[in-house]
């Protein structure tokens, strides 16, 4: 969510507890499915990248990069 607002059509990478990474693509919804394998700890990574850049709290860029993170745990 960006904006109160779902972000759509953006990757997803997932590292799994085995240590390997898997990338979805985020459906015009904003939503992905994850399957999870097994027991552990899996870490979610979604990057959005704004080519026609921005203005942040440093002044204005080229390009902006978003990302977000979060890790669940199944047991």
């Amino acid at each position: 969510m960006r904006d109160g607002r779902p972000v759509t059509d953006i990757n997803v990478t997932v590292i799994f507890p085995e240590k390997w990474t898997k990338v979805f693509r985020r459906d015009a919804q904003g939503t992905v499915t994850v399957t999870l394998r097994e027991k552990g700890r899996y870490i979610l990574v979604a990057n959005h990248k704004n080519e026609s850049g921005g203005n942040t709290s440093l002044g204005k860029v080229a390009v902006l990069h978003r990302i977000s993170t979060t890790t669940l745990v199944a047991e």
